[in-house]
C-alpha cells in the first residue's frame, strides 16, 4: 500500500513538474508572483526538486516538448530518444538551468546557511496587486502602496512603508508572521487581516484568526528596516480577534477596539473586489477616499456639502462616472479646476 501512495505521489509531482517546464518555454518570462509559487512548489520536498532537474536533464536528451504538451505520455512512462543537432539547445533547458542556478544553488543555499531574502513590491495610485510569498502566504495591495518583504529561515518580516494591503499568513511553528507598520508591529500565525498606515495613524482590521499587536518606541538604527526590528523594541498593547479594527496612533500606546458587523466588514474591504462602498459616511469623508484612488483630486467648494450623507458602490478608476452620480443624486455641481482637480460646489454658486 505504501508503494502505491507513493507511486500516486511521484505522478502528480511529475505531472506538475512537467506543467511548470511547458510553462518556462512559453517563451514569455515568469512573473515575479509565479517566480514565488514555484519556489514555493520546489520547497515543499526533495522530491519536487528531484523531478524538475530530472526533467530538464531527460528534455535535454531527446525533443519531447510536442509530444509533452499532449496526453500522449503518462507517468514512468518512455518516449523514443533521437539525436539533435549539435547547435539545438532548446530554450527550455537554457530558462530552466538558468532558474535553477539562481534559485536552487542560491535561493535554497541561501536559506540553509541562513542568509536572508529581501524584496519590495508596490503599486501606483489606483492600482491592486496581488503577490504570493515563498512560503505560501499572501500580500494583496491597495492603492498607492509599498510593502518590504525580509524572509529568512528563522524569521518571516513585512515592512508596510505605505498605504494598505491585506495579509493571509500561512502556518509556519518556526517562523512568527510580522508586519511593521510606523513604531509598531502587527503579529500573526496562520490568519488574515488588514493594515492601513497613513504617517503614524494605523487601522487594523481582522479577518480570521488571531493577531498581536505591539506599540513603543524604536531607536533610529531599528526603523530603517523591517530586518532589524525585534520584539525587545516593542510594548505590548493587546490582541485582536476575526471582525475586530483597531485604530491608534503608532507611538502612543494608546488603542482603540471595536466589533465590525459583517456588512461593515465587507464594505471596508471592497477594494479588494475593486470597489469602493459606503453607508451614510459625509462627503467630506468619502472625497478622502475618492482621493487615495485617482491623481485627479476632489475638493469641497463649499463647507455645507461636507456633512452631506453617502451612501452607495463605485467603481474603483471611474471617477468620472461617480462625480456624476453624486452630483445628480445630491443636487451639487461638480467643475474642472485646472487637470488635476475636481471642485464640488452648490447649484447656487456661479
Amino acid at each position: 500500500m505504501a508503494n502505491v501512495v507513493e507511486f500516486g505521489g511521484r505522478a502528480s509531482i511529475e505531472h506538475e513538474a512537467r506543467k511548470w517546464l511547458i510553462r518556462m518555454d512559453s517563451g514569455e518570462p515568469l512573473t515575479e508572483a509565479e517566480k514565488d509559487t514555484w519556489m514555493e512548489w520546489l520547497g515543499r520536498s526533495p522530491l519536487h526538486r528531484e523531478e524538475f532537474t530530472r526533467l530538464t536533464q531527460f528534455w535535454n536528451e531527446a525533443n519531447i516538448l510536442a509530444q509533452l504538451k499532449g496526453d500522449g505520455i503518462g507517468p514512468g512512462e518512455r518516449v523514443r530518444k533521437r539525436a539533435l543537432p549539435a547547435s539545438y539547445v532548446p530554450r527550455i533547458l537554457m530558462a530552466a538551468s538558468a532558474v535553477l542556478a539562481s534559485t536552487i544553488l542560491g535561493w535554497w543555499g541561501l536559506r540553509q546557511s541562513g542568509g536572508t531574502v529581501t524584496r519590495t513590491y508596490e503599486t501606483d495610485v489606483g492600482q491592486q496587486k496581488t503577490v504570493l510569498l515563498s512560503d505560501g502566504s499572501s500580500i494583496q495591495l491597495n492603492t498607492d502602496t509599498q510593502v518590504e518583504v525580509v524572509y529568512s529561515p528563522k524569521s518571516r518580516k513585512i515592512r508596510l512603508t505605505r498605504g494598505e494591503a491585506l495579509f493571509a499568513a500561512a502556518p509556519d511553528p518556526n517562523r512568527v508572521f510580522e508586519v511593521h507598520i510606523a513604531e509598531g508591529v502587527v503579529r500573526a500565525v496562520g490568519t488574515a487581516f488588514d493594515v492601513y498606515v497613513e504617517g503614524q495613524k494605523v487601522e487594523v482590521i481582522v479577518t480570521s484568526g488571531l493577531v498581536e499587536v505591539l506599540d513603543g518606541k524604536t531607536t533610529p538604527e531599528t526603523t530603517a528596516s523591517a530586518a532589524g526590528r525585534t520584539a525587545e523594541n516593542f510594548t505590548h498593547s493587546g490582541q485582536l480577534r476575526a471582525g475586530e479594527v483597531a485604530d491608534f496612533y503608532s507611538g502612543s500606546g494608546l488603542m482603540k477596539v471595536r466589533q465590525l458587523a459583517e456588512p461593515e466588514l465587507q464594505r471596508r474591504l471592497a477594494w479588494r473586489g475593486g470597489y469602493l462602498e459606503f453607508s451614510g459616511e459625509a462627503l467630506s469623508e468619502v472625497v478622502t477616499v475618492f482621493n487615495r484612488y485617482s491623481t485627479v483630486k476632489l475638493e469641497i467648494g463649499d463647507p455645507e456639502l461636507a456633512s452631506i450623507a453617502i451612501g452607495g458602490r463605485f467603481q474603483i478608476g471611474s471617477l468620472d462616472a461617480a462625480v456624476g452620480l453624486l452630483s445628480k443624486t445630491f443636487g451639487f455641481r461638480a467643475r474642472r479646476v485646472g487637470d488635476t482637480t475636481i471642485r464640488l460646489e452648490s447649484e447656487a454658486v456661479h
